[in-house]
């Protein structure tokens, strides 16, 4: 099985609301090569949603996975409530943590969000050293 990155949102503290008279209902996006990756919509979450969902995404050769914050809409399109670039490489060398990250609308703070993420490495590979591993034990002991 390939490797793959988990992203699970857990809050969000948003500085602006972009629906004038009712609650927004935020949900995150996660770009990965041109691939669109959508959250669960917190339903009448405002400026402090909380989401208990979880998006997982291959691992690419991207370096970077966009990750936008939206409202969803019914009659109009979704809106763009902030973004930031999430680094593969940190993601790869932790393994699994969360961290609070900065949110940017228009260059502008936008707020922050508390993101989980957990590589799991390439299955393959690592069965694949394993019985490497495990043949040159045997090898060594003849």
């Amino acid at each position: 099985m390939p490797a793959t990155i988990t992203l699970k949102p857990i809050e969000a503290n948003l500085r602006h609301n972009t629906d004038t008279f009712t609650k927004m209902n935020p949900y995150c996006v996660f770009v990965v090569d041109n691939q669109r990756f959508s959250g669960q919509v917190c339903k009448k979450g405002g400026k402090h949603p909380h989401w208990n969902d979880a998006v997982t995404i291959p691992n690419s050769n991207n370096e970077k996975i966009l990750v936008e914050v939206m409202d969803k809409d019914l009659i109009t399109p979704d809106d763009h409530i902030g973004s930031f670039m999430m680094d593969v490489q940190e993601i790869k060398l932790q393994g699994r943590n969360s961290r609070w990250y900065a949110l940017s609308y228009k260059n502008k703070p936008a707020g922050e969000i508390l993101i989980e993420f957990t590589f799991h490495p390439d299955r393959e590979i690592a069965e694949e050293k394993v019985v490497e591993s495990g043949t040159f034990s045997i090898n060594s002991v003849k």
